[in-house]
């Protein structure tokens, strides 16, 4: 099964998957702003990685300030 981000897997030469991470949070910050605002468990079954996953990148996320937390999940920031 294809998740959201795994087109924006890249691989190098030796096929080692490189920055999953950084894809990850980029594609998943898309995600949010598109859609204003998803759960957890939304974005586990999106991205197709474990709910502590989720939160830390959400965590990552909100220290741009483009993004909040909220209870359950993640929304675009409006106070922004």
């Amino acid at each position: 099964m294809l998740t959201f981000w795994s087109h924006c897997v890249i691989l190098d030469s030796r096929k080692e998957v490189i920055n999953i991470k950084s894809k990850r949070i980029a594609a998943l910050q898309e995600y949010i702003t598109l859609k204003q605002r998803a759960s957890y468990d939304e974005l586990v079954d999106k991205f197709a990685v474990s709910k502590n996953t989720i939160r830390n990148d959400v965590q990552e996320l909100c220290k741009t300030g483009d993004i909040m937390k909220v209870h359950g999940g993640a929304a675009v920031n409006q106070s922004t």
